[in-house]
């Protein structure tokens, strides 16, 4: 990774765990005339809301992070690159988030009782009293762990093998942080393209319907761009400036009752677009997560 990528941010990795809610289940008591051989059976354990708001829990904070983090094939599984300008705000909620899953679990486990008894009523013969674990082997499988990470060449290596490998790493790094970069500008390109998309009429001349989101996440993308922009991309900084001038004091209300409105700044980010793309560099095979 370049050197302003490395100054400006640290590799980070988080992972959430939950109690399993899949099991296999007895094929043979399902009455069918396809082959068993090319079928599966899956149990759903829990089924109340309880479960059901953890994942939802997870899901959302996995989605706030990702937002601030810049997911590129970093040649780590589950490893992303946090800018250092991000890192407080989002340790800080990670570690509140932590408390608040919590009071979730324990939601959860309050029902456990009630969930194995329905179960029992309703699985008939595929109910099997093994699949639900008791309260404290359940309470052990639910977690969120993070942990911010730097990498290096291993210590005691003999001289040309230790510089043999800090060579791979460079290489490495240099190539992540032309990922980064062009991560951030495919991310603004395709915000833009799809806001200017919806706010331009149809073929038929009927106004698109577009939801509130298409601004939103417009707007928080510029709204972190700052920070994330760990590269130092100035002429992408240059072109997120314009495109939030051309939010600034937009509502979708506003954008949705204004004709004249909503055409102005569909111009104005078909621009932006246009010179988005002339900046990025098409690297085939390398995979950005820009969710």
């Amino acid at each position: 990774m370049s050197n302003n990528a490395m100054d400006n941010s640290v590799l980070m990795r988080l992972s959430f765990s939950r109690a399993g809610n899949i099991r296999k289940g007895d094929l043979s008591k399902v009455d069918t005339d396809a082959d068993k051989s090319r079928l599966k059976l899956g149990k759903v354990l829990f089924v109340g809301p309880e479960y059901a708001a953890i994942s939802a829990f997870d899901n959302a904070l996995s989605s706030w992070v990702n937002l601030r983090a810049i997911n590129v094939d970093t040649g780590f599984k589950g490893v992303c690159i946090m800018p250092k300008g991000l890192i407080s705000e989002v340790d800080k909620r990670l570690e509140s988030a932590t408390d608040e899953r919590a009071g979730l679990v324990e939601a959860f486990l309050s029902v456990l009782d009630d969930e194995r008894e329905k179960a029992r009523e309703r699985m008939n013969g595929q109910f099997k009293a093994a699949d639900y674990p008791e309260r404290e082997d359940l309470l052990e499988r639910f977690g969120v762990r993070w942990s911010y990470l730097s990498l290096g060449v291993a210590e005691n290596l003999p001289p040309e093998m230790a510089e043999r490998e800090r060579a791979k790493l460079e290489a490495r790094f240099d190539q992540v942080g032309e990922d980064v970069q062009n991560a951030l500008r495919v991310g603004l390109r395709d915000l833009v393209g799809h806001l200017a998309d919806k706010l331009k009429p149809s073929e038929d001349g009927k106004k698109k319907i577009f939801r509130d989101s298409a601004v939103g996440n417009l707007s928080e993308f510029l709204e972190l761009f700052s920070a994330r922009n760990i590269t130092n991309d100035s002429e992408l900084a240059a072109l997120a400036a314009s495109a939030e001038n051309l939010l600034q004091g937009v509502s979708p209300a506003g954008l949705r009752g204004r004709p004249g409105l909503a055409a102005s700044v569909a111009d104005g980010l078909e621009g932006v677009k246009a010179a988005v793309s002339d900046l990025i560099e098409v690297q085939p095979g390398r995979k950005f997560n820009l969710e």
